[in-house]
């Protein structure tokens, strides 16, 4: 799919109904099963990053979040690889309000998938607010 946002351009998918995953993953491979999880009960939200000309993580981080709010997304799960790092890192300086959690993967998609789930099955069945920035894999 392909929204218009700002005045430019972003290409994304959509799968599922739930809470809200983004992932934000390079170069076009997948860092997780979005199947998977969609049909584990979440909204995945995968932006094309790669089609953007911009390079800057401030641009990014504005363009992911400009994302949610066209879907109407609320707070989310970002799970991202080590390659967007600094893309993170102004999501969580910028817009802590709009993140419940950050997850780190770094294995293969068929690991990641398995770690994701099993973090977001801890969040959601946590009774105590967890730390912002999770490490998985």
């Amino acid at each position: 799919m392909k929204a218009v946002i700002n005045g430019k351009k972003i290409s994304y998918s959509v799968e599922g109904q739930g809470k809200a995953v983004v992932l934000l993953g390079g170069e076009q491979q997948p860092i997780a099963k979005e199947g998977f999880l969609a049909q584990s009960g979440y909204r995945v939200i995968v932006p094309d990053l790669s089609e953007t000309d911009e390079t800057r993580g401030s641009s990014l981080a504005g363009k992911v979040v400009a994302l949610m709010n066209y879907l109407g997304t609320g707070r989310a799960v970002v799970a991202a690889t080590r390659l967007n790092a600094d893309l993170v890192k102004v999501l969580v300086e910028r817009y802590p309000q709009r993140l419940a959690d950050v997850v780190f993967l770094d294995g293969s998609p068929e690991e990641n998938t398995s770690n994701l789930a099993e973090r977001l099955h801890q969040l959601r069945h946590a009774r105590q607010p967890t730390s912002r920035l999770g490490r998985v894999a």
